[in-house]
Parts: structure tokens; C-alpha cells; sequence
């Protein structure tokens, strides 16, 4: 019998048919090959490669339309909870941007003059940073005498930095006011937030808002 010379080695498969007593299976150039064809296998050869390179006979799996190729990248998806949280930080950040403009802006004119209990306050803090005593005479009281009534002493020691830096002024005496009513907005809004979060944009709205809280804060 005689027996054939084997195909080229671009013409090889290790999966084959008995010939001449030798295994080759002849593979058709691409050229020759119909167009469907070509695509087919042009779209599956990292499986095909595969299965020639375990060497197990077997023919390569191509996968069908209904299962998904391995190694094909799947779109990145988002989450609808993740749009809405980023529309609810955002619309929280201009809330609170609006309220500080509004405890901040002509802090020092807007009300005009000084109330009582303000002046009471500003003069002790100062009179206690230059020198060490209320205007009462008392040195480093826990407690204010005031009018008689008594006065709490905490908004004038934690106001002597502030006038240290500003000197004696309607500002800087409202000033620790204003920052500390505009933090306040923003720790309102993260607990109500944490328990209601469709609730806290609301709530924070309508204390951005409140005469009330504009007032202490001013």
C-alpha cells in the first residue's frame, strides 16, 4: 500500500482520520473556505487552539448563541440606589451652602446694633483675654453674675480666640454664632438621613429656612 506523504505542517491537526497507517486530518485554507465559515472559525479559534493544545482528540466546543464565551467582558452596570444617593448628596451640599451663605452674609450689619446679652458676652470674653477677669471683677468665673440673673460663661470662653483674631466687633462676637448654627445644619441632616433618608432633604430644607434658626444663628 503506499502510503502518502503527510500535508504540510500549516495544513495539520493533532484530531485526524486513519491514512496510510499515519493520522492527518487536511484543513482547507481560510481562502477556500465559505464566508460563514470563515467568520465562524475566526470567532472561535482561542477555543479551538485550546482543545489542539490539550491534545485530547475530542472536537473543540464552540459555544452556541445561548451560552456566553468565556472571557467576554460584561458592561458595567449601576446600581439605581447609587444615582439617587449622589443626587441626594448633591442637592444636600447646595442646602447647606445656602445656609451658610445666609448665617454668614453681613453677619456684622444684618441685625443691626447689639442685643443685650450679646455685648454681655463679648465684653467678658474680651475683658477675660486682656485681663483675666469679668467685668464684674471676678477672675476665671464658671458662671457670670450678669444683670443678677446670672449668665452662662461657655459662648464667651470659647469667643476669646476668635476675638483675639478679630479684635472687639459686632462680627466677631456673633461669628462663633453663625459657624456653630451652619454645623448644625449639617449634623441635622446626617442623622435624619440615617433613619430616613427620603426625609432628611426635607428636613433639612425646611431648617436651611426656619426664621427661628436664622435668628440664633445671627
Amino acid at each position: 500500500m503506499t502510503e502518502l506523504c503527510p500535508p504540510p505542517s500549516f495544513l495539520r491537526t493533532q484530531e485526524s482520520r486513519a491514512v496510510g497507517g499515519s493520522t492527518w486530518r487536511l484543513v482547507l485554507p481560510v481562502n477556500a473556505m465559505p464566508r460563514s465559515h470563515r467568520s465562524s472559525r475566526k470567532k472561535h479559534a482561542p477555543a479551538i487552539a485550546a482543545d489542539q493544545e490539550a491534545g485530547s482528540g475530542a472536537p473543540a466546543h464552540l459555544p452556541t448563541e445561548s451560552e456566553p464565551e468565556t472571557g467576554r467582558s460584561s458592561g458595567t452596570t449601576h446600581a439605581p440606589g447609587s444615582h439617587q444617593g449622589l443626587r441626594a448628596g448633591l442637592c444636600a451640599a447646595v442646602l447647606l451652602l445656602t445656609g451658610a451663605v445666609l448665617r454668614l452674609l453681613y453677619l456684622g450689619e444684618i441685625p443691626a446694633g447689639l442685643w443685650t446679652d450679646e455685648a454681655s458676652v463679648g465684653y467678658a470674653a474680651w475683658s477675660l483675654l486682656h485681663h483675666g477677669i469679668d467685668r464684674n471683677g471676678y477672675a476665671w468665673p464658671v458662671h457670670f453674675v450678669a444683670w443678677g440673673s446670672g449668665q452662662s460663661a461657655l459662648y464667651s470662653y470659647l469667643s476669646i480666640p476668635i476675638i483675639a483674631a478679630f479684635d472687639l466687633t459686632v462680627f466677631s462676637i456673633r461669628l462663633l454664632m453663625a459657624v456653630t448654627g451652619t454645623a448644625s445644619l449639617l449634623l441635622f441632616w446626617r442623622v435624619a438621613a440615617r433613619d430616613q433618608p427620603s426625609f432628611a432633604l426635607l428636613a433639612l430644607l425646611l431648617l436651611t429656612f426656619c426664621p427661628w434658626h436664622l435668628m440664633l444663628s445671627r
